[in-house]
């Protein structure tokens, strides 16, 4: 922008003004003009010079003032069209010059003071914007305080209603846990216990103070004096420790527990306290009784332990796992009637005796019921149950102490009722999940012992009957292993063979093959593999080195053995060479061979037939005179 224009734009306001006052007069005096025959000279300039002073200022103002007396002088007094101001003008003129400035002066004093009071409401304006710029921000401020008071108080409250959540979780969870908590202050020997920590000593939190003597006191005898050294040992040495040991609660019962504590060490370096935990782990103690409970009767299911005594071993592990419980088996005989009771080592014998005169039925008691329905039948309390209305029996049950019975069939793989298992309960009370669990587990363990044991049984018959089979048989029956080592082997083996039963069983069938044919042993074996079974004929080796014809029918048996029926068929081969001479024979007699030659073959079938015979034929002569020679064996 040029500084001309600049220069016009500051001098455009004063022109504007100034041109104000000179249009305001000019229209005035058009205005004045037709109105001057009524009278009307000065009066229209009035507004004129208010006008020029209320938007022009005090300048424009006595502008407006100076030509308004001008224009009246020149138009409107006489002389018309003429500037003379004569003596009789001047009072007028004064008049309305006093009357002009009089309006302009006011003009002018209230255009200030409306200035001055815009200027004011201006201020005031802008004082109270700033005011309420300043309240607004206050408030912002105290807003805003408010909201962080507010989210203060909240995070507050959130992280009480966490610590509470958080304690209830940790008091839930070392409920479910079964893991307590505490401390111990070595030196005063204060200590404190959480809530689930009295449950598992067995003491209410509300009426009991817990203490390092009251915790002595409850640890079992037999682990006292071992718990003492080990603390002192522990504190000794400033380390922590882990240690599990029994305690014997008020009602009688045994827990198993897992402390664990960590030292707290004072400025001084020694041990001023511990704090830790404290876990029930008598279910899992018992878990690991049953493990190795099962463990072991498998093997002696596996070794051929009598049955009774495997089956005691059963109710033994479940009273030991189910302490102040106790159990029974019971074998169905073979009438199908009555129960047999072959294991109950805590049982009274009474008891046990009284079982088994009650035969099974609809309502037999427990184990009668069970076995009469093929399955599991729960007694709460036997007193009032329906199932022991026999009175004799109930009774008798009754006054053993027996409160409460849970029974369940024991049943083969086949569906068939074996017997019963049975736990009995001192006080009235119903199964929960676990003992359940428990039954079911001791009724498989029951099943696989007297199956397997009945199982051996009838191998065991069925043993003696093959045996007895093989006995009678006049063929040689050996039975071989995956190796082809003799395992079993008849009268009639043994005697083939010329050998006694001890030497050959675990020697090796390949000692009867003859050098030639022991090449075809593997192949026979494999074709044995593949067909399953198949008849061959070979030369058997006896012990003495004589060989004769078998025939021996293989075939494969379960468990990788096969058996091998083995013939002697030296007879037929004798008969089919004797049969094979004659014929031979008989062909030579058709064909006209010669007599000697026909004898000759003759001898042979003979000394074939007869082992370790010579053949001669001898002729008379024509003359009866003398023996001629005809056939001589080829053997002189």
């Amino acid at each position: 922008m040029s500084k001309s224009d600049r220069g016009l734009r500051r001098l455009a306001p004063p022109v504007w003004r100034y041109g104000l006052s000179i249009l305001s007069v000019a229209i005035s005096t058009a205005a004045t003009t037709p109105l001057e025959s009524f009278g009307v000279r000065t009066s229209l300039f009035f507004p004129a010079i208010l006008l020029s002073t209320w938007f022009g200022g005090t300048g424009p103002g006595l502008l407006a003032v100076l030509l308004s007396i001008l224009s009246i002088n020149f138009f409107f007094t006489e002389p018309f069209f003429a500037f003379e101001f004569s003596a009789r003008d001047i009072p007028t003129t004064i008049a309305f010059l006093f009357s002009a400035l009089v309006i302009s002066s006011w003009s002018t004093a209230r255009k200030r003071s409306e200035t001055r009071l815009r200027e004011s409401e201006s201020e005031l304006r802008k004082a109270r914007n700033q005011l309420e710029a300043k309240v607004e921000e206050r408030t912002a401020k105290l807003l805003r305080s408010n909201e962080e008071l507010q989210k203060e108080i909240a995070e507050r409250k959130s992280a009480e209603e966490k610590l509470r959540h958080s304690e209830a979780f940790l008091t839930e969870g070392q409920r479910i846990s079964h893991t307590g908590s505490w401390s111990w202050n070595v030196s005063n020997g204060k200590v404190t216990w959480s809530e689930e920590h009295f449950r598992i000593f067995g003491f209410d939190p509300e009426t009991t103070e817990p203490s390092f003597q009251l915790f002595l006191e409850t640890l079992h005898p037999e682990d006292r004096s071992f718990i003492e050294r080990s603390l002192d040992q522990a504190i000794k040495e400033k380390r922590g420790f882990n240690i599990e040991f029994r305690i014997a609660l008020t009602d009688g019962s045994i827990k198993h527990v897992q402390g664990v504590g960590r030292a707290v060490l004072g400025e001084s370096g020694n041990v001023d306290g511990y704090v830790g935990t404290t876990v029930d782990i008598t279910e899992r103690k018992r878990g690991e009784t049953l493990f190795t409970g099962e463990k072991d009767l498998l093997e002696m299911i596996a070794t051929g332990v009598p049955l009774s005594e495997i089956l005691n071993v059963v109710c033994l592990i479940i009273e030991e796992y189910r302490p102040r419980t106790l159990a029974s088996i019971l074998l169905l005989r073979s009438d199908g009637l009555h129960l047999e009771s072959i294991a109950g080592p805590s049982l009274p014998k009474g008891w046990r005796r009284e079982m088994e005169k009650l035969p099974i039925g609809p309502c037999a008691g427990s184990c009668g019921t069970a076995a009469y329905r093929g399955s599991a039948v729960i007694v709460s309390d036997i007193a009032t149950d329906p199932l022991w209305d026999v009175p004799e029996h109930r009774a008798a049950a009754l006054s053993h102490g027996l409160r409460a019975s849970w029974s369940n069939p024991i049943l083969s793989s086949k569906g068939k009722v074996l017997g019963t298992f049975c736990i009995y309960e001192r006080e009235t009370r119903s199964p929960n999940p676990r003992d359940l669990e428990l039954i079911e587990k001791a009724t498989y363990l029951a099943r696989v012992a007297i199956e397997r044991d009945r199982a051996e049984a009838d191998l065991r018959t069925s043993e003696q009957k093959y045996r007895d089979l093989i006995d009678a048989s006049p063929d040689a029956i050996c039975v071989l292993d995956a190796d082809s080592k003799c395992v079993l082997v008849n009268p009639a083996g043994v005697e083939l063979a010329g050998r006694p039963e001890e030497e050959l069983v675990g020697s090796s069938i390949t000692d009867t093959y003859v050098p030639e044919e022991l090449h075809l042993f593997r192949d026979r074996i494999d074709k044995l593999k593949a067909e399953g079974s198949f008849r061959f004929e070979r030369k058997f080796l006896r012990k003495n080195g004589e060989v004769i014809p078998v025939e021996i029918s293989l075939s494969a048996l379960r468990g990788q053995h096969y058996q091998a029926i083995i013939r002697d068929i030296s007879q037929r081969k004798r008969r089919e060479a004797l049969l094979a001479g004659e014929n031979r024979v008989l062909e030579m007699v058709a064909k006209g061979d010669s007599l000697s030659d026909i004898l000759d073959n003759l001898c042979l079938l003979v000394e074939e037939q007869s082992s370790g015979v010579l053949a001669s034929i001898l002729l008379m002569d024509p003359w009866w005179k003398s023996n001629l020679p005809v056939s001589w064996p080829r053997s002189c």
